[in-house]
């Protein structure tokens, strides 16, 4: 499950990775194809969450809304969160969520 700004932000990481000759065109292509065929449930953030809950980790953490809104999803479902950011992992931890690692995948 991610937050609805997630297709939008895979987006862009893929856009700048090309502009920046890091892959080509068919590579963004297949990743995107392949992003599309997983499972993943969007959750759609009311605008209401966005403008209370999300704003509140924000300012507690220290985070962005973006990073607020990955956290306030795991928050409200009960649910790990898959994050490399180190902010991130720290409120996560504080607030009592679980982070996932790849290495726990077997």
């Amino acid at each position: 499950m991610v937050p609805h700004l997630w297709g939008l932000e895979v987006a862009n990481v893929l856009l700048v990775a090309e502009r920046r000759g890091r892959i080509s065109t068919e590579d963004v292509n297949r990743a995107c194809t392949n992003l599309l065929s997983l499972p993943i449930a969007v959750d759609p953030v009311a605008r209401d969450r966005a403008l209370t809950t999300v704003l509140r980790l924000a300012r507690l953490h220290g985070l962005t809304s973006y990073d607020a809104a990955y956290l306030e999803l795991a928050i409200r479902h009960d649910l790990s969160i898959a994050t490399l950011d180190a902010a991130l992992a720290v409120a996560a931890e504080s607030e009592g969520v679980e982070r996932w690692r790849p290495e726990e995948v077997g």
